[in-house]
């Protein structure tokens, strides 16, 4: 029976390994999100309106996008409803003027600031005859002047069905976002994958 001394000893001596293996998996599962990510944000095809994840990804990241852009109000603006609510963990805005105010507390106009998402995991997580709420999740970079920092983030949007169809509407731009769930932001050690 080995001592507990041998077996600290030995795990000390594989730790550098396992740590070395483990980044590799890392990057190399980095690589091929960020290739995915940046596929499906170059790629996008047109909205069908069937209601298939792909649809609801390509929505979810061009609202990202546009979160993502200091300098966007209207084009933000023009995804909610008239009485639409943006919340981003604790912090609540609803209606235009509340959502661009509470977007530009967090992410600065001048540029200091900057996101950028790589949404991974789609599924719905509520549904009503009237609105289907979407959780969409992934990996968002931010970065502040050289430093970049990776967080994991989980998002739900609530938006509006046809009501002669009853499919989500899904059209960026169209008005039909009600809800706008930022509900959880986790900082992490993991490096950034992408240069900035």
């Amino acid at each position: 029976m080995h001592s507990l001394r041998a077996l600290a000893l030995t795990a000390a001596c594989f730790a550098p390994l396992v740590r070395s293996v483990n980044m590799t998996f890392y990057d190399l599962n980095a690589e091929l999100i960020l290739h995915s990510a940046l596929s499906m944000k170059s790629k996008l095809s047109p909205l069908d309106n069937s209601g298939n994840s792909n649809e609801v990804l390509t929505k979810g990241i061009r609202l990202l996008e546009t979160n993502e852009d200091p300098s966007s109000t209207t084009d933000l603006i023009d995804f909610f409803a008239p009485d639409g609510t943006q919340i981003v963990l604790q912090n609540a805005a609803v209606g235009g003027a509340e959502i661009i105010a509470l977007k530009q507390a967090i992410l600065p106009v001048d540029g200091s600031v900057r996101w950028n998402h790589f949404p991974n995991i789609t599924f719905v997580a509520e549904e009503t005859s009237a609105n289907k709420t979407f959780q969409l999740s992934g990996i968002l970079h931010v970065i502040a002047g050289a430093n970049c920092s990776t967080t994991y983030f989980s998002t739900r949007f609530t938006v509006t069905k046809n009501a002669k169809t009853g499919i989500a509407n899904l059209e960026t731009h169209s008005r039909s976002l009600l809800v706008y769930h930022g509900f959880r932001v986790e900082s992490s050690e993991d490096p950034c994958f992408a240069t900035y």
